[in-house]
């Protein structure tokens, strides 16, 4: 029996977004990309995930001009490799 494994569905070259960029940037471009989560990444290394919910729970603060990705993003994530089964 063939097993289904991760490589056959997972997208390749996901959108991404940086540490660094405003949290208004980043909610933004997921608006833009119609998606609800961004993979954060620094010289190619995952460093963490923000969604849809932490970005807009960031922008109802009262200063969320100061506030960056690095500041909401959850940095405690699950890494599957492609090999893995489904």
């Amino acid at each position: 029996m063939h097993s289904i494994m991760i490589k056959d569905y997972m997208i390749r070259h996901p959108y991404v977004v940086s540490p660094n960029l405003s949290v208004q940037e980043a909610a933004d471009y997921m608006a833009e990309l119609d998606i609800r989560h961004l993979p954060v990444v620094t010289n190619g290394k995952l460093k963490g995930v923000v969604s849809e919910r932490e970005l807009k729970t960031a922008l109802a603060t009262e200063n969320p001009s100061v506030l960056h990705v690095a500041d909401v993003m959850k940095t405690d994530v699950y890494i599957a490799q492609p090999k893995e089964s489904l």
